[in-house]
């Protein structure tokens, strides 16, 4: 965590005023938790445990994923209630919440709703399959194994979502060992979800070795896109080196396929094996319509190109005039900024009449080339940009290109109080702004809080430290689980 600067005197810019602020800020400085990354969290997470009986249902909700991160066995007895809350904003966070939790009671308490049939296939079995997930695998092999066998044997279509929910919160686990398990759903006939058979794969392919050749060039042919998506992260990423065979397969859907993910896919494992043609394809993908292919085929051009390429590319960028392209271009464009395209992206960073996505891929690309010349632009583009979706990177590459952590007056238009900004509110915390942390200290030690002001602060703590929506295909994230992790 980034050091939390402590000031001479009690006033701390966008504090409330008051006894008990100062005393917080003093907490921190006391106790030493600039050089303890988990001191603040753990008293945001003692902070919480005062919302556990908030007459809010969300904010009771919040509370409880905050305060069951810390594993804190003490408020196993509260968490449980909650699971039986009558309103589904708090019991749907606590069944979460119990899944951080992992005592032997919590994990009961999951399997006692998923056992079920009934609430399996709603939205109480959506998040309690989510939260089991959640539970690290020494303690959850056993139940995983239990959940799958049973719904191996029921409807798929009714417990679809709850089994995604299930699979998506495995990937967290760094162990897996459910390989008959996730076989048995995998080969079940029944099974003709591609969602879900993708989802299976993603586990499946680490720790099944009878996944061989011959298997996954059937996957790379037959399968449906989730399949072949699967097969070919993993091997872009830390699968086998494929024969020659698996090789032609890969290169036919580099060139043919009709899924701009799959030709960008499959470019990505033919850069990791240096197959020659990967330079041909990568420079055609460079035209392509889709950022994400345009943005595989810049990684791969500069992965096998060298210094020569990288000159070439930067040509390329500097000669470009659609601003989709240039700026998915931009964005992987790793290399070091010649003097021409660093001064391209400065003019590019303040031009209104650009998109707002090629403004802040060029900010971003001068920001990992010459961060004091960014420092000014990132400033800026944080305070005034409406693409809330660059705003946690923004927020990142501002704490790299200044020595200090940037006041939040420079940071927010109008009020500096936070809980007016969610969004930048949430990019600052994943950021470790001292002053944003400050603030969510701030907020729960205020008793005159109003519930949507401690909602939106307990949730953008809990977005950016604990608990986001899960990083998968749209199809493949379940509707209610999107909603309920959401950031505010």
């Amino acid at each position: 965590m980034a050091a939390l600067p402590v000031a001479p005197t009690p006033t701390l810019r966008g504090w409330r005023t008051g006894v008990r602020a100062l005393a917080s800020a003093l907490a921190i400085a006391a106790c030493g938790f600039a050089q303890a990354p988990d001191g603040l969290a753990r008293l945001i997470a003692d902070d919480s445990l005062a919302k556990l009986t908030h007459a809010d249902p969300t904010v009771r909700g919040e509370a409880a994923l905050i305060t069951a991160s810390r594993a804190d066995q003490r408020q196993q007895a509260t968490l449980l209630a909650m699971a039986k809350d009558p309103e589904p904003e708090a019991r749907h966070r606590a069944l979460l919440g119990l899944g951080l939790l992992a005592t032997p009671a919590a994990i009961q308490g999951l399997e006692s709703v998923l056992a079920d049939h009934g609430t399996r296939s709603e939205t109480d079995g959506v998040m309690a399959a989510f939260g089991l997930g959640l539970v690290p695998e020494a303690r959850a092999s056993t139940p995983w194994t239990r959940v799958l066998s049973s719904i191996a044997q029921g409807s798929w279509k009714r417990q679809r979502d709850t089994l995604l929910a299930l699979l998506l919160a495995m990937r967290t686990q760094p162990d897996r060992s459910e390989v008959l398990a996730l076989r048995r759903l995998f080969f079940d006939d029944s099974n003709r979800d591609p969602e879900v058979r993708g989802a299976l794969l993603l586990l499946l392919l680490p720790i099944d070795a009878d996944f061989d050749a011959k298997a996954l060039r059937r996957l790379l042919d037959r399968g449906d896109e989730p399949e072949r998506l699967a097969v070919l992260g993993w091997l872009a990423a830390e699968g086998p080196v494929p024969d020659g065979e698996t090789r032609a397969v890969i290169e036919r859907i580099a060139n043919h396929a009709e899924s701009a993910a799959e030709r960008g896919a499959a470019l990505h494992v033919l850069t990791r094996l240096r197959h020659p043609p990967a330079l041909d394809l990568a420079v055609r993908g460079l035209r392509s319509n889709n950022p994400g292919e345009c943005a595989q085929a810049m990684r791969s051009l500069l992965a096998l190109g060298g210094a020569r390429m990288s000159r070439a590319c930067g040509q390329r960028i500097l000669d470009e005039t659609d601003a989709a392209r240039k700026a998915a271009w931009l964005t992987h464009y790793d290399a070091p900024l010649s003097d021409d395209l660093a001064a391209h992206c400065g003019k590019l960073a303040i031009d209104g009449s650009q998109p707002w996505s090629l403004r802040h891929a060029a900010v971003l690309a001068l920001a990992r080339s010459d961060s004091r010349r960014a420092a000014p632009f990132l400033r800026d583009h944080f305070r005034s940009t409406r693409d809330v979706d660059a705003l946690p990177a923004l927020a990142l590459a501002m704490q790299k290109c200044h020595d200090e952590p940037v006041e939040l007056s420079r940071l927010c238009e109008g009020s500096i109080e936070l809980h007016a900004h969610p969004k930048r509110w949430t990019a600052l915390l994943a950021a470790e702004h001292p002053e944003a942390q400050r603030q969510v200290l701030a907020c729960l030690q205020d008793d005159k809080a109003s519930a949507p002001r401690l909602a939106t602060c307990l949730r953008a703590w809990r977005t950016a430290r604990v608990l986001q929506v899960p990083t998968a295909r749209d199809k493949a994230v379940p509707v209610a689980l999107r909603e309920l992790l959401s950031p505010p």
